[in-house]
Parts: C-alpha cells; sequence; structure tokens
C-alpha cells in the first residue's frame, strides 16, 4: 500500500515538473496561483 502511493506520488511530481519545465507551463502555472490568490482575497 505504502510502496503503491509512494510510486503514484512520484508520477504526479513528474507530471507537474514536465509541465513547470515548458514555457506554456510556467504561464499556465503562474495563471493558476493569481486565480488562487484572488479567490481567497
Amino acid at each position: 500500500m505504502k510502496g503503491h502511493y509512494a510510486s503514484e506520488s512520484v508520477s504526479v511530481v513528474e507530471q507537474l515538473t514536465r509541465l513547470l519545465t515548458s514555457q506554456k507551463g510556467r504561464q499556465w502555472h503562474w495563471i493558476q496561483m493569481i486565480r488562487v490568490r484572488h479567490m481567497y482575497r
């Protein structure tokens, strides 16, 4: 169970890193951050 969860989290991290490495991913990341900030205001 624990090992399976660890492998799942790693796959998620890999996907996030791939998105962040691409310029489009960075833009999307910043847009999401701005949206979150506006929502919590």
